[in-house]
């Protein structure tokens, strides 16, 4: 499943491109932030659910009256963060629908111009 929180970004990114340009202050902190966002979830978030994944093996192999075993009733959540593979299909994925909505607005405003 692609990242979605990259995709918010990439989107917020590329219409701060298109509309104020890419030389402009506000695109290049979107771009930081983007990129910030990419490393969190194919980077820390992944690692942050291999080492849920090793906890909760570690834990079901405690003996019942173990104490760390009668508090963790519930499983740590193993499925965090993206792999870059994941990353890289929102990226692009989101660069698409960014192209095609820019393409729908110029459309749009070029009808509302052409009507009046």
């Amino acid at each position: 499943m692609p990242s979605s929180h990259t995709a918010l970004v990439v989107g917020l990114t590329a219409a701060l491109g298109y509309k104020e340009g890419t030389a402009s202050d506000i695109f290049g902190l979107s771009l930081v932030f983007c990129l910030i966002v990419m490393y969190d979830a194919c980077g820390i978030r992944l690692q942050a659910g291999k080492h849920a994944s090793l906890l909760n093996l570690i834990v079901s192999e405690l003996p019942p009256e173990h104490p760390v075993a009668e508090q963790s009733k519930q499983p740590f959540k193993d499925k965090l963060g993206h792999t870059p593979l994941q990353v890289g299909l929102a990226l692009f994925w989101d660069q698409q629908w960014a192209t095609y909505f820019r393409s729908l607005g110029y459309i749009a405003i070029i009808q509302i111009i052409e009507s009046t």
